[in-house]
């Protein structure tokens, strides 16, 4: 599953192109008509978006790589930043009142 504020169509195009075409996807959607978003799953919209799609009110895990996530990341028993600043780390702590886990997809280390 992935949720994300990209817009739908460059979200599945995306996907489709490095082969995860059949991964769900919740994402914003633009109204073709005003080209303003119709849906931008962002922020607490998210995690709404999600419980719409069925999926739950509250998660086993959660990445993300921003503090826009966060209510996101408070639904999940196991929130993880992926390829953080100190800051972002520090910042999701002080919200979230425990430290996330961390993992580097890049291969960097934590930086400032």
């Amino acid at each position: 599953m992935i949720a994300t504020a990209s817009e739908h169509e460059l979200a599945a195009a995306y996907l489709r192109g490095i082969g995860l075409h059949a991964v769900e996807l919740i994402a914003s959607r633009i109204d073709p008509t005003t080209g303003r978003f119709h849906v931008h799953n962002h922020g607490t919209e998210k995690p709404r978006q999600l419980e719409l799609a069925g999926i739950g009110t509250g998660w086993t895990v959660a990445y993300t790589d921003s503090l826009n996530d966060l209510p996101l990341l408070q639904r999940a028993t196991r929130p993880i930043l992926v390829n953080p600043n100190r800051k972002l780390v520090r910042r999701t702590t002080d919200r979230l009142g425990t430290t996330p886990d961390i993992v580097s997809w890049n291969g960097a280390a934590l930086h400032d």
